[in-house]
């Protein structure tokens, strides 16, 4: 069983809290949402930067001493938080960067259009459920060929496209903030990251 819960301004403070009645129904995985405001979400209130700032750094380190799995969703910079705490090198498993699977997976984060994409209902082929852009249909173009060659897929993975205080991060590759929260607050999926209070160096 895995557990999915959504973090606003309104349970942020209650979050962990929810780790006992967790470990009794013996999940094998929590996924951590943070709240990106699209659709239905743009009624609720996001956590301040510093608030996704304590919170993920708080997940973080709960993380080794949990019963099960925690992954952390749709806050990138919990990558660039693993890796202060592990130093350069380190091992980046549950920051949704590296998973141990099998699958033997180029070392990449995952965002939106960064080694993931979303098919509509409608067939239109988007960087994910968030990030509402369409690059093309499925109805009249591969999925495959859009996600590998259309230039909205391809600005999303290059780190040298992003603008604001992402754009200078040092992070960038490995994180690249929230392209679909950065869209949905800004107007621009190539802005910086709204949920990030980190100044690059």
């Amino acid at each position: 069983m895995q557990v999915n819960t959504t973090v606003c301004a309104l349970n942020g403070h209650v979050i962990e809290a929810m780790v006992p009645f967790l470990t009794r129904l013996g999940i094998v995985q929590w996924s951590v949402f943070f709240l990106v405001p699209t659709g239905r979400g743009r009624r609720l209130a996001m956590l301040s930067a510093e608030g996704h700032e304590r919170l993920i750094r708080r997940l973080d380190r709960l993380a080794s001493e949990l019963p099960f799995d925690l992954k952390v969703t749709a806050a990138p910079q919990h990558r660039r938080i693993a890796l202060e705490r592990t130093g350069p090198g380190g091992e980046l498993a549950g920051a949704g960067y590296r998973f141990a699977d099998g699958l033997r997976r180029p070392a990449k984060g995952v965002n939106d259009g960064r080694g993931f994409m979303f098919v509509s209902h409608c067939g239109e082929v988007m960087p994910s459920g968030f990030l509402p852009l369409a690059a093309g249909s499925v109805r009249r173009e591969s999925a495959v060929r859009l996600y590998r060659e259309a230039p909205l897929f391809r600005e999303l993975r290059d780190p040298d496209a992003l603008g604001g205080k992402c754009g200078r991060c040092e992070y960038r590759e490995i994180c690249g903030g929230s392209r679909a929260r950065a869209h949905a607050v800004s107007g621009d999926h190539l802005a910086a990251d709204p949920s990030c209070p980190y100044q690059p160096a």
